[in-house]
């Protein structure tokens, strides 16, 4: 009941607050014709003063990387070409999101010698001299970020 009348004490300022008098007028501005006049040289300006927009900043630094950007950009393709780069480097950093999948598998043949103690063995024991050997193998790795590294 209490976080009800709190709410309702909220509502009521706020329904309040938007409400104007019965005796409300406009106020009247007066703005000086040279506020307007400056305005107007401001926006009229040439194609050309738009074309170097930054310079009333007067900031040479602005003025540098505006130069270099203006000239390592020659050509639009190169551009796309920069865009491609960066999505498929931003793919390549947000693979380390998920999991590593790794499979692995392998097959050899081997014969062993007659004359090696190995060989010797291997007849002893009635076993063929060639052998077969398959392997296979299968990871997953998931480092999961938990302090933000």
């Amino acid at each position: 009941m209490q976080k009800f009348n709190i709410y309702l004490a909220t509502f009521a300022a706020l329904v309040g607050g938007c409400k104007v008098g019965p005796n409300y007028r406009v106020p009247q501005l007066s703005v000086p014709p040279a506020y307007h006049e400056r305005m107007a040289a401001a926006t009229n300006q040439q194609p050309e003063d738009l074309a170097q927009w930054w310079r009333v900043f007067n900031d040479p630094q602005l003025d540098t990387l505006i130069r270099e950007a203006t000239t390592a950009n020659h050509d639009v393709r190169l551009a796309q070409a920069r865009v491609r780069e960066a999505r498929a480097q931003r793919g390549v950093a947000r693979s380390a999101l998920f999991p590593s999948l790794d499979a692995s598998g392998d097959y050899s043949r081997a014969r062993v010698s007659r004359n090696t103690p190995e060989g010797f063995l291997t007849r002893a024991a009635g076993q063929p001299p060639e052998g077969n050997l398959f392997s296979s193998g299968f990871d997953m790795n998931w480092e999961i970020d938990i302090f933000g590294g």
